[in-house]
């Protein structure tokens, strides 16, 4: 059920309410002691991984728990803003391009450096951690 609307669906948001939320909501996070962080929805995460190329993706926070401590994130395209030569370009988010449905409760985690991370991997067995993004374009390569 959407949190917003209450509609009936499998996500605690449906898209229509996720393109019209404009309310950026701060919570405090409080992730180890002295921690002073900040969640905000509408913030951007980038995950970078692949075999043999580089794939970014880059996802963006729709909510954010009561404790902070945990997001939800839907992810969103990129779009190409430099060519760095054969196989190989810079991206940035797309906030206008939603992809998939939203990943729910994703615990977020510190690095130690006041770098927040969660993991976007829907399996058990295998690990994609996304990192808050520093606005800079990231690059990608692909050899198609």
């Amino acid at each position: 059920m959407c949190n917003t609307c209450k509609t009936r669906n499998t996500r605690n948001i449906c898209n229509i309410c996720l393109t019209s939320k404009t309310k950026c909501v701060k919570i405090k996070l409080s992730l180890r002691k002295g921690s002073n962080l900040k969640m905000a929805i509408g913030k951007i995460f980038y995950s970078s991984w692949g075999y043999e190329q580089t794939n970014i993706d880059f996802y963006k926070v729709v909510e954010v728990s009561k404790s902070g401590k945990s997001i939800s994130l839907q992810p969103i395209g990129s779009k190409i803003v430099g060519d760095n030569g054969w196989c190989s370009e810079e991206v940035i988010p797309d906030e206008n391009k939603l992809k998939g449905e939203v990943l729910t409760n994703r615990r977020l985690m510190n690095s130690g450096s006041d770098r927040l991370f969660v993991n976007v991997s829907e399996r058990s067995d295998y690990k994609v951690y996304a990192y808050e993004w520093d606005g800079s374009p990231k690059t990608q390569t692909s050899y198609y």
